[in-house]
């Protein structure tokens, strides 16, 4: 795991796949891994489907400030869980924990 949801909505995995030499990124927002309802909480569905939606409006910021967004899938965890799995482009660098807790700015 590349790191877990700073909001505790998501684990954010790297992947190889087969078919493709480029390492991709896979951000899972999982239900059982969701921090629990609170006020304006929408649920892992609805948190999925609105961050592809932002993705797509921004399609034509993608490979220039923002990774490069291959889309957002549907799966079924080995315990039968739904679950939402959004694959980006993977760009070398700082995790968000890493930059949070680095004491000073890096040269990025």
């Amino acid at each position: 795991m590349l790191q877990p949801g700073l909001d505790g909505l998501s684990e954010v995995w790297t992947a190889n796949p087969t078919s493709n030499p480029e390492t991709c990124l896979m951000k899972i927002i999982q239900p059982s891994i969701c921090a629990g309802p609170g006020e304006g909480y929408e649920g892992p569905w609805h948190l999925a489907h609105n961050e592809a939606w932002v993705y797509r409006c921004l399609s034509e910021k993608q490979g220039l400030s923002i990774p490069y967004f291959f889309g957002l899938h549907t799966i079924t965890t080995p315990f039968q869980e739904t679950a939402w799995v959004l694959v980006l482009e993977f760009i070398p660098g700082l995790t968000a924990n890493e930059l949070f807790n680095s004491r000073s700015i890096p040269n990025i």
